[in-house]
């Protein structure tokens, strides 16, 4: 019941976006507290934030998307009987016998694509009834289709379960899709790639929050932070004098977050290539989603960094059962295989989701394995790999 409330604020809040007639933009309070906040704070937000427009009439929607979608499960339940019927072998038909008319056909009723699979004997979910009306008012406005498109790929991914993460990946999705960008605008496509980015982000934090706080971790270095920071929020809520230094090699995706911690004691933020130049100094260096756009031989160079920086852990995410070539124009990388080999991590998180078919884990690898990877010489060709 926890999880509907909560895709009910989701789909509240986005039609009261839709509903309006001119463009405006994102309340820059607002915004801060949804993409800083816990779970739970950003659902209180959200639900004193619909609460406050009195005019807001989603009942009667909601109503009529359920009946209407019941009465077409009703039709498809007749047209499966009366094909069944249809296929049953029978004698010889009698012509003298008049033969009953047939059947009119179900009037045509037009509901998503995910409400016709349905079949008999399963019922709808609650999630699929608001992923639909979402989509069917973003049709009615039309900027808001992508995200919509975006939720309803993500629930596919995900079955049924862990709708709690679906909704606030949804909402960290609005969030950094949203930057001050006026509503009127049609927000950017939805890729399989960018939606499990944020799902697995949702999943990281859990599990590092959990291993800092197993693990005497008092400073981080995470490279590609610029659209990538939200675990941050967590692990600064665990222990408060953490150091933590930002990467990023475009300076334009740090003037947000620069302006968000400015005069924050223990986090910094450089614009540097940080491929081949990494801070001394710091015992953990994050880097989730980063290496996959570079070439193999900048990712050699990245490890290359980070032995020679002298960090006690790495944390990466590894897509099991690719091949590390440089023809591959999907760029996931296994570190397990040639040229990296990295074979012993001493902590591995799967089931955190997969992409193309190749299951992702994070896997994190201590000092030793890097001063290892530092003596050997890459010698073979991506060719023969």
């Amino acid at each position: 019941m926890r999880t509907q409330n909560i895709l009910f604020m989701l789909f509240l809040y986005i039609t009261l976006w839709g509903s309006s007639t001119t463009p405006w933009r994102v309340d820059a309070q607002l915004q801060d507290q949804l993409l800083w906040s816990d779970t739970d704070t950003r659902v209180n937000i959200l639900r004193q934030h619909i609460h406050s427009d009195k005019d807001l009439k989603w009942e009667d929607d909601l109503k009529r998307l359920k009946e209407g979608i019941g009465m077409e499960r009703l039709d498809s339940q007749k047209m499966t009987h009366i094909n069944k019927q249809a296929k049953r072998p029978t004698g010889e038909p009698n012509p003298k016998q008049p033969q009953p008319p047939p059947p009119p056909p179900p009037p045509e009723r037009k509901f998503s694509r995910q409400s016709r699979k349905v079949g008999i004997g399963r019922n709808i979910s609650e999630a699929t009834l608001y992923v639909d009306l979402l989509k069917r008012l973003a049709n009615s406005g039309g900027n808001l289709m992508e995200l919509v498109e975006g939720i309803r790929k993500a629930v596919e991914l995900q079955g049924n379960e862990d709708n709690l993460m679906k909704v606030d990946e949804a909402i960290d999705h609005l969030l950094t899709s949203l930057h001050n960008i006026p509503l009127s605008v049609s927000l950017p496509k939805v890729r399989e790639l960018d939606i499990m980015t944020g799902l697995m982000e949702r999943r990281l934090v859990d599990r590092l929050v959990k291993l800092i706080d197993s693990q005497p971790i008092t400073s981080i270095v995470h490279v590609s932070c610029g659209n990538q920071m939200h675990w941050m929020n967590s692990v600064l809520q665990l222990r408060p004098q953490i150091r933590y230094m930002g990467l990023d090699s475009r300076d334009t995706t740090l003037v947000w977050l620069r302006s968000k911690y400015y005069g924050h004691p223990h986090i910094q933020f450089r614009t540097v290539e940080w491929q081949y130049m990494l801070p001394k100094g710091y015992q953990l260096l994050v880097a989730i989603n980063a290496l996959s756009s570079l070439e193999l031989q900048q990712v050699y160079s990245f490890f290359s960094a980070a032995k020679y920086a002298g960090f006690e852990y790495v944390l990466v995410n590894s897509y099991e059962g690719t091949k590390n070539e440089e023809r591959n124009q999907s760029k996931m990388l296994d570190f397990r295989k040639p040229p990296f080999g990295f074979k012993r991590p001493i902590r591995v998180f799967h089931e955190m989701g997969s992409l193309r078919g190749k299951p992702i884990s994070l896997l994190m690898y201590s000092k030793q394995v890097l001063e290892e990877f530092g003596k050997k010489e890459m010698t073979v060709t991506y060719e023969e790999l």
